[in-house]
């Protein structure tokens, strides 16, 4: 339901209202899920199976919220959100699911993708064809919000806009942007500790300093923090595939590969929809075992 996005006239409002700033600062990015307009006659449970797994899969990488919302339902919230509206037509024994991404409250039309499912598909074509749209929805979203986070000054962002934007520094692998990207991450730790995502953040950078900095060898000490830091992200979101993910690449660098498989291959059972997982989860692991491990090699 969105009724929690939508300010409630309760009790004690007027002393709440005096953190709904900071709140709000800190809320995940909203896409509304409208339900399905159906043109034609046809099979509504095929057109739903095809959404549902498509927002099933959208849900598994954690950076926003998924809400849904009836078609003809209004919706309004301060800051703009991301809306995603389904369109289900039938020819013959296929049923075609045109899925359109809106910035709101703009309505400017992001993109927009017919996904067509054969009755007789098999599962893993049809869960291959999902898991593509699925990334390509990741990958749109993620750069318009990028987008708009740079656009704005830094203190008129949001915390997941600066993390972005940091991660956005980070993944230049440039000295000085690193340093711009850890400088901006601790920031944020200090005013959230507990946030996840940015503790995740903090250990890749803590993990691949070698990478960045020619000449910087792996530092145990520097390994054992990152450790530390994403064994506390692993206590707060043990869902979150990307937590599981900077776990597995800590276990390695502290040469504990037994253990590092089992949070690769948690953080593959959380979301394979998303390509880094099963990139970076094969060649960790490769590397480390030199090709012990059976299956990962076919990642």
């Amino acid at each position: 339901s969105v009724h929690d996005a939508v300010a409630q006239s309760v009790p004690g409002a007027g002393a709440a209202s005096e953190n709904s700033a900071a709140d709000a600062a800190t809320q995940r990015p909203l896409i509304i899920a409208r339900t399905l307009t159906e043109t034609g006659t046809g099979n509504i449970s095929a057109f739903n199976a095809l959404r549902d797994g498509l927002l099933g899969a959208l849900v598994r990488f954690r950076d926003w919220s998924v809400r849904e919302l009836a078609v003809d339902k209004r919706f309004d919230t301060p800051d703009g959100w991301f809306e995603l509206r389904f369109i289900g037509q039938m020819d013959g024994r296929t049923a075609t699911l045109t899925t359109t991404l809106v910035l709101m409250p703009e309505s400017e039309i992001l993109w927009s993708e017919a996904l067509p499912h054969d009755m007789q598909l098999e599962a893993a074509k049809l869960k291959g064809m999902i898991r593509r749209l699925a990334n390509s929805l990741n990958l749109e979203i993620s750069a318009r919000r990028l987008e708009r986070a740079l656009a704005r000054p830094v203190y008129d962002r949001s915390l997941y806009d600066q993390l972005l934007v940091a991660k956005q520094h980070l993944h230049t692998w440039r000295a000085n942007d690193e340093a711009t990207a850890e400088n901006a991450i601790r920031a944020i730790l200090a005013r959230w500790p507990d946030h996840s995502p940015s503790l995740s953040s903090l250990v890749e950078i803590l993990n691949t300093r070698h990478h960045v900095f020619p000449g910087l060898l792996p530092d145990r000490k520097r390994s054992q923090e990152a450790l530390e830091l994403a064994q506390r992200a692993g206590r707060l979101s043990p869902r979150d595939n990307r937590v599981q993910l900077t776990l597995g690449w800590c276990h390695l660098m502290v040469s504990r590969p037994e253990q590092a498989r089992h949070y690769f291959d948690m953080a593959l059972r959380l979301n394979d929809n998303d390509p880094l997982t099963p990139i970076s989860s094969a060649t960790w692991v490769f590397r480390k075992s030199r090709g012990r491990f059976g299956r990962w090699s076919e990642l």
